[in-house]
Protein backbone atom coordinates (compact mmCIF):
# COMPACT_ATOMS: atom_id res chain seq x y z
CA UNK A 1 0.00 0.00 0.00
CA UNK A 2 1.51 3.53 -0.65
CA UNK A 3 1.56 6.38 1.52
CA UNK A 4 -1.36 8.17 -0.30
CA UNK A 5 -3.36 4.99 -0.05
CA UNK A 6 -2.69 4.48 3.29
CA UNK A 7 -3.70 8.17 3.89
CA UNK A 8 -7.01 7.85 2.17
CA UNK A 9 -7.80 4.60 4.02
CA UNK A 10 -7.48 5.89 7.13
CA UNK A 11 -9.49 9.27 6.15
CA UNK A 12 -12.29 6.85 4.88
CA UNK A 13 -12.24 4.68 8.08
CA UNK A 14 -13.11 8.21 10.13
CA UNK A 15 -15.35 9.48 8.08
CA UNK A 16 -17.38 5.93 8.54
CA UNK A 17 -17.21 6.63 12.22
CA UNK A 18 -14.51 3.91 12.95
CA UNK A 19 -11.77 4.54 15.71
CA UNK A 20 -8.49 5.24 14.13
CA UNK A 21 -5.88 6.14 17.00
CA UNK A 22 -4.55 3.44 18.87
CA UNK A 23 -4.99 3.19 23.02
CA UNK A 24 -2.68 5.24 24.84
CA UNK A 25 0.32 3.39 26.53
CA UNK A 26 2.51 4.22 29.20
CA UNK A 27 5.00 1.87 31.45
CA UNK A 28 2.83 -0.71 30.38
CA UNK A 29 -0.62 0.13 31.14
CA UNK A 30 -2.89 0.58 28.60
CA UNK A 31 -6.15 3.21 28.49
CA UNK A 32 -8.42 3.35 25.65
CA UNK A 33 -8.42 6.61 23.59
CA UNK A 34 -12.16 7.39 24.80
CA UNK A 35 -14.70 6.04 27.05
CA UNK A 36 -18.27 6.93 27.72
CA UNK A 37 -19.51 9.05 31.11
CA UNK A 38 -22.65 10.11 31.92
CA UNK A 39 -24.08 9.79 28.31
CA UNK A 40 -20.88 11.48 26.98
CA UNK A 41 -17.97 10.72 24.87
CA UNK A 42 -14.66 11.82 27.11
CA UNK A 43 -11.41 11.27 25.06
CA UNK A 44 -8.02 10.80 26.71
CA UNK A 45 -6.13 14.12 27.11
CA UNK A 46 -2.52 12.38 28.71
CA UNK A 47 -0.93 10.44 30.70
CA UNK A 48 1.21 10.29 33.42
CA UNK A 49 4.32 8.35 35.49
CA UNK A 50 4.11 9.08 39.96
CA UNK A 51 7.52 7.74 39.93
CA UNK A 52 8.75 7.86 43.75
CA UNK A 53 12.62 8.49 45.90
CA UNK A 54 15.62 8.99 44.70
CA UNK A 55 15.21 5.26 42.82
CA UNK A 56 12.07 6.39 41.13
CA UNK A 57 10.12 3.49 41.53
CA UNK A 58 7.44 3.32 39.58
CA UNK A 59 4.24 4.10 41.59
CA UNK A 60 1.13 4.35 39.01
CA UNK A 61 -0.07 5.60 36.09
CA UNK A 62 -2.43 8.15 35.80
CA UNK A 63 -4.72 9.13 32.90
CA UNK A 64 -6.83 12.08 32.60
CA UNK A 65 -10.05 11.87 30.08
CA UNK A 66 -11.78 15.28 28.76
CA UNK A 67 -14.69 16.08 26.91
CA UNK A 68 -12.32 17.59 24.36
CA UNK A 69 -8.48 17.93 24.56
CA UNK A 70 -6.86 20.59 26.39
CA UNK A 71 -3.64 21.61 27.32
CA UNK A 72 -4.38 24.36 29.78
CA UNK A 73 -4.04 23.39 33.33
CA UNK A 74 -6.22 26.69 34.20
CA UNK A 75 -9.28 25.75 31.67
CA UNK A 76 -9.53 22.09 32.06
CA UNK A 77 -9.89 23.30 36.29
CA UNK A 78 -12.53 25.59 36.04
CA UNK A 79 -14.27 23.80 32.55
CA UNK A 80 -18.03 22.48 33.67
CA UNK A 81 -17.34 19.39 31.37
CA UNK A 82 -17.58 16.13 32.73
CA UNK A 83 -13.73 14.64 33.33
CA UNK A 84 -11.94 11.71 34.43
CA UNK A 85 -8.85 10.76 36.37
CA UNK A 86 -7.82 6.80 36.44
CA UNK A 87 -5.14 5.52 38.30
CA UNK A 88 -3.77 2.18 37.47
CA UNK A 89 -1.17 0.92 39.99
CA UNK A 90 2.53 -0.59 39.32
CA UNK A 91 2.82 -1.85 42.28
CA UNK A 92 0.81 -2.59 45.72
CA UNK A 93 -0.29 0.57 48.13
CA UNK A 94 -1.07 0.52 51.57
CA UNK A 95 -4.81 2.00 52.57
CA UNK A 96 -2.03 4.05 55.29
CA UNK A 97 0.42 5.60 52.04
CA UNK A 98 -2.91 6.34 50.10
CA UNK A 99 -4.68 8.05 52.89
CA UNK A 100 -1.55 10.39 53.78
CA UNK A 101 -1.23 10.96 50.33
CA UNK A 102 -4.34 12.37 49.70
CA UNK A 103 -4.88 14.43 52.92
CA UNK A 104 -0.99 15.68 52.09
CA UNK A 105 -2.06 16.81 48.63
CA UNK A 106 -5.48 18.57 49.43
CA UNK A 107 -3.53 20.13 51.85
CA UNK A 108 -1.29 21.74 49.29
CA UNK A 109 -3.64 22.46 46.47
CA UNK A 110 -6.56 23.68 48.82
CA UNK A 111 -5.56 27.38 48.68
CA UNK A 112 -6.24 27.55 52.00
CA UNK A 113 -9.50 25.97 52.49
CA UNK A 114 -8.94 22.86 53.60
CA UNK A 115 -10.83 23.52 56.66
CA UNK A 116 -13.76 23.60 54.85
CA UNK A 117 -12.96 20.58 52.66
CA UNK A 118 -11.58 18.38 55.77
CA UNK A 119 -14.52 16.24 56.30
CA UNK A 120 -15.10 15.26 52.75
CA UNK A 121 -11.51 14.42 52.54
CA UNK A 122 -11.75 12.31 55.00
CA UNK A 123 -14.19 11.03 53.36
CA UNK A 124 -12.74 10.33 50.32
CA UNK A 125 -9.64 8.58 52.88
CA UNK A 126 -12.51 6.52 54.34
CA UNK A 127 -13.24 4.80 50.72
CA UNK A 128 -9.35 3.71 50.70
CA UNK A 129 -8.53 0.45 50.84
CA UNK A 130 -4.69 -1.62 50.26
CA UNK A 131 -4.61 -1.99 46.62
CA UNK A 132 -2.86 -4.44 44.81
CA UNK A 133 -0.12 -4.25 42.10
CA UNK A 134 -2.77 -4.00 39.11
CA UNK A 135 -5.04 -1.88 41.65
CA UNK A 136 -7.00 1.03 40.43
CA UNK A 137 -8.77 3.86 41.44
CA UNK A 138 -11.18 6.01 38.90
CA UNK A 139 -12.64 10.02 40.24
CA UNK A 140 -15.18 11.45 37.58
CA UNK A 141 -16.23 15.04 38.12
CA UNK A 142 -19.83 15.72 36.91
CA UNK A 143 -20.79 19.41 37.12
CA UNK A 144 -23.32 19.74 39.93
CA UNK A 145 -22.89 16.35 41.10
CA UNK A 146 -19.86 16.61 42.72
CA UNK A 147 -16.55 13.90 42.38
CA UNK A 148 -17.71 10.55 41.63
CA UNK A 149 -14.84 7.66 43.49
CA UNK A 150 -14.66 4.18 42.48
CA UNK A 151 -12.09 2.06 44.20
CA UNK A 152 -10.92 -1.13 41.92
CA UNK A 153 -14.11 -0.62 40.50
CA UNK A 154 -16.78 -0.18 42.70
CA UNK A 155 -18.51 2.72 43.38
CA UNK A 156 -18.07 4.27 46.63
CA UNK A 157 -19.85 7.62 46.43
CA UNK A 158 -19.99 11.13 45.33
CA UNK A 159 -18.51 13.67 47.19
CA UNK A 160 -20.21 17.25 46.39
CA UNK A 161 -18.88 20.47 45.91
CA UNK A 162 -17.20 22.53 43.18
CA UNK A 163 -14.61 23.62 46.07
CA UNK A 164 -13.30 20.44 46.75
CA UNK A 165 -13.69 19.34 43.14
CA UNK A 166 -11.46 22.42 42.13
CA UNK A 167 -8.58 20.73 44.53
CA UNK A 168 -8.91 17.55 43.42
CA UNK A 169 -8.14 18.87 39.49
CA UNK A 170 -5.51 21.18 41.19
CA UNK A 171 -3.66 18.06 42.81
CA UNK A 172 -3.27 16.84 39.44
CA UNK A 173 -2.90 20.75 37.30
CA UNK A 174 -1.71 23.37 39.86
CA UNK A 175 1.16 24.54 40.92
CA UNK A 176 2.00 21.41 43.45
CA UNK A 177 1.33 18.05 41.52
CA UNK A 178 2.80 14.87 42.78
CA UNK A 179 5.41 15.16 40.49
CA UNK A 180 5.79 17.79 37.41
CA UNK A 181 6.37 15.15 34.86
CA UNK A 182 2.50 13.70 35.63
CA UNK A 183 1.83 17.41 35.23
CA UNK A 184 2.80 17.80 32.20
CA UNK A 185 1.83 14.13 30.48
CA UNK A 186 -1.89 14.82 31.64
CA UNK A 187 -1.90 18.06 29.79
CA UNK A 188 -0.38 15.97 26.54
CA UNK A 189 2.74 17.69 26.64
Amino acid sequence: MTGSSRILGIALLGLLGVPTSAAGELAGVVLPDQIGVEGRRLVLNGMGLRQATLFKVKVYVVGLYLEKRCSDAGTIVTSQGVKRVVMKFLRPVRREDLVDSWTESFEENARGRMDLLADRVERLNGWMVDLPEGGSLSFTGIPKRGLLVEVEGQVRGTIPGADLAEAFWNIWLGPRPPSLGVRSGLLGE
